[in-house]
């Protein structure tokens, strides 16, 4: 072995463990054996016809033929260290948790969800320009990072018309690909081949059902199986991995987001960060809810801008609803004296359609803010009346 084949010699180690110990042979690259790639595509085709025991049986022939392969093996360093004490992590000086958004998204495997047509991709986008100038979204300023998009449902023409609706600058940090291996085959490998290259700081695939081949979504281990290389991949090489994926069709912006992805619960509980983005097809407003291991529960109202198709935050989700609830009932009051009836809690629960509980807890407010009074009792029933009128 020589030293300008070492990448070469650790890749193919590798390599031939992984089919000596009956593993996948899906994701082994020829390219990347160098001299070896004989000898690899000989085992490659052993263990397609024959499996694990054929190709152990074929490695003791080879290793008698080929000049090197017993020394390359016997070369295969140590695994790292299987556990550490408490006390040596805990005497461990970690860097700072990076965030992609500060606040909103940190690092790590996140899995962006949504209905088809809701606007992920917009999102994704405007993320990912921002990122790579160290421009703003959602909002808030972000740090500047190298990023590449994994545009699998785009064209050049379609990617090229998005960039300029968005007002995105002309970076020479953000990257796109239109086409990938499928994760199953090469496309896991290319992308630990590509962070280690290039030191990507975001990657964005946009979406994960085109990036699988034959993988069952509703299938726990085949879900893990998939996922966990690429949460652990975040993990070794420091970059951040969004994984754009779509929502059941009993997503519900009011459950817990580890319930609204398609399929096997496995993607949930795999990733760092769900992202759940909510939308009316005939609506501009919807609600962007984040939860993760490193993040608060967060809860927002966004808007798409019809102008430039960026999302935008204007406020957060229980805010905006107890104001708009609070018109409701504001305009109920009114509603129940222009058709004769008294405004009181009950009366206003139905009108509103709105647990009585809830209403209490809004009139209560409106009385504090000095929206409403209350009006003299006519036996049990509290009436309600609109400072604006001054009476019934």
């Amino acid at each position: 072995m020589t030293t300008g084949d070492s990448d070469a010699n650790t890749y193919t180690q590798t390599a031939i463990q992984a089919l000596l110990n009956g593993q996948s042979a899906d994701a082994i690259m020829l390219d990347r054996c160098g001299v070896w790639q004989e000898t690899v595509q000989t085992l490659l085709a052993v263990h397609a016809m024959d499996g694990k025991d054929g190709v152990r049986q074929a490695f003791n022939v080879l290793v008698k033929q080929v000049d090197g392969l017993a020394h390359l093996i016997a070369a295969v360093p140590e695994p790292p260290k299987l556990f550490r004490t408490a006390e040596e992590i805990m005497n461990t000086e970690y860097p700072p948790l990076k965030w992609v958004v500060p606040d909103l998204i940190p690092e790590g495997l996140a899995m962006l969800g949504g209905r088809p047509k809701v606007g992920k991709s917009w999102l994704a986008l405007h993320i990912a320009n921002a990122v790579a100038t160290g421009g703003e979204t959602l909002g808030r300023q972000v740090p500047q990072g190298k990023v590449l998009y994994v545009a699998l449902e785009d064209s050049g023409r379609r990617i090229h018309d998005r960039l300029h609706t968005i007002g995105a600058a002309k970076s020479k940090t953000l990257f796109f690909a239109e086409e990938w291996p499928f994760l199953e085959r090469h496309g896991l490998a290319l992308l630990e081949r590509v962070i280690q290259d290039e030191a990507f700081d975001l990657v964005i695939l946009d979406t994960f059902t085109r990036m699988l081949e034959k993988s069952d979504q509703t299938n726990s281990s085949e879900m893990a199986a998939v996922l966990g290389p690429l949460q652990r991949m975040t993990i070794d090489y420091g970059f951040s991995l969004h994984i754009l994926d779509h929502h059941n069709k009993l997503a519900d912006p009011d459950a817990p987001l580890s319930q609204s992805l398609f399929g096997s619960v496995a993607k949930s509980g795999v990733a760092d960060v769900l992202i759940g983005l909510f939308r009316k097809e005939s609506e501009r407003q919807g609600r962007l809810k984040i939860s993760g291991r490193d993040v608060s529960d967060l809860d927002m109202v966004v808007n798409l801008s019809g102008e430039n198709a960026v999302w935008q935050v204007t406020g957060d989700a229980v805010d905006v609803q107890k104001k708009a609830n609070k018109e409701l009932v504001l305009q109920a009051v009114k509603d129940l004296v222009d058709l004769g009836e008294t405004p009181s809690n009950l009366t206003i629960a139905r009108h509103v359609d709105m647990n009585t509980g809830n209403v209490n807890r809004l009139l209560q407010t409106l009385l504090s803010e000095g929206k409403i009074v209350r009006g003299e009792k006519k036996g049990k029933v509290q009436p309600y009346v609109l400072v604006e009128t001054g009476g019934m």
